[in-house]
């Protein structure tokens, strides 16, 4: 649950969002959907579980 929120804590700071999202995933997928507005990052971090 702290992971999760720490996702959407991060949400609201894309550079840092995507650069956090790239350490924990290490995906490129991950990295390429995250880039986005913070938005869709929240739409995304709903789907994806760690």
């Amino acid at each position: 649950m702290h992971l999760y929120s720490s996702l959407i804590l991060f949400s609201r700071n894309g550079h840092r969002f995507s650069f956090f999202c790239v350490l924990l995933f290490r995906d490129q997928f991950c990295r390429l959907n995250f880039n986005q507005h913070a938005d869709q990052v929240n739409m995304w971090s709903g789907k994806l579980h760690c």
